[in-house]
């Protein structure tokens, strides 16, 4: 059943049913942790409680990985991932080397989601994806930019051998501001082969979309 449970007894349900159990853990010594059971499914441990009281961050819990959105305290996250076979995710929300660097020296995640839009461009995400590659990390690289991060991302991935899965989002937009847009097949992105990203803006479709 939905809720949020302390030692299998069920303590809050509803939207705010995270934050209640986040307080919980945070005002009772005696508590370790809490178990969310709702479509977003997780476990909120005193140091996360501290990010979801603050931020509204969870352990998104997945069939084949934990994505963690929002945790601040990297030695949190290591807590958890040393406590689960599970692959911890995260770092879209990271920029630089810096950052992502510190979460593979205390071994806080097996898959970085490195967004080549914010962590510092394309040069910057390679050096994030070799980094990982050295840690034996995977990167899963997060897109929300655009089509044009989108088509920068592509190329990191094809260049990585330590690549797992691209995210992709697709608006009425993005399939026409270029002459030939990225190619979605049966859950695959065909890689661009033009120079460059491989991509070429319609100079009609953006013309209709200036603002003056």
């Amino acid at each position: 059943t939905d809720g949020v449970y302390i030692r299998r007894e069920r303590i809050a349900v509803g939207d705010m049913a995270g934050v209640t159990g986040a307080r919980m853990v945070l005002h009772n010594p005696e508590i370790d942790a809490a178990v969310l059971e709702t479509p977003r499914r997780g476990i909120i441990t005193r140091g996360l409680a501290f990010d979801w009281c603050d931020v509204g961050a969870v352990l998104n819990v997945d069939d084949d990985h934990i994505g963690m959105d929002g945790i601040h305290s990297i030695d949190e996250m290591a807590r958890v991932a040393a406590h689960t076979s599970i692959p911890i995710a995260t770092g879209e929300r990271l920029v630089t080397k810096y950052e992502f660097a510190q979460v593979l020296k205390k071994q806080a995640a097996q898959i970085l989601q490195l967004d080549v839009g914010q962590c510092g461009g394309i040069t910057e995400a390679k050096k994030i994806a070799s980094m990982a590659e050295a840690h034996y990390a995977m990167i899963a690289p997060h897109m929300y930019c655009g089509p044009v991060a989108a088509a920068a991302a592509i190329q990191i991935d094809t260049c990585s051998p330590n690549f797992l899965i691209q995210e992709a989002n697709q608006g009425p937009l993005h399939k026409k501001i270029f002459k030939e847009p990225l190619v979605f097949e049966n859950g695959f992105i065909i890689p661009p082969t033009g120079p460059g990203l491989g991509v070429e803006f319609d100079e009609d479709v953006l013309n209709a979309h200036l603002v003056s």
